[in-house]
């Protein structure tokens, strides 16, 4: 995730504000979270796993036009 923070979103004023806002809103989260189980599994199933998913199918749908155009 650090990479796809670094090479796309940061790139954009839009992805700048998202990295901002992750930096202050998360810690206080994720202390919720941590006296919360029933959220945190909540939140681990209906949003990490699936935003997951959703970067690894782009990297791998990215790896895979650049093998193409490099042939």
């Amino acid at each position: 995730l650090r990479s796809f923070r670094d090479e796309n979103l940061l790139h954009s004023s839009f992805g700048k504000a998202f990295v901002r806002s992750y930096y202050k809103y998360s810690p206080p989260f994720a202390s919720f979270l941590g006296r919360h189980d029933f959220f945190k599994n909540l939140v681990r199933y209906l949003f990490i796993e699936p935003l997951v998913f959703i970067v690894q199918f782009f990297n791998y749908t990215l790896d895979k036009k650049k093998e193409i155009k490099e042939e």
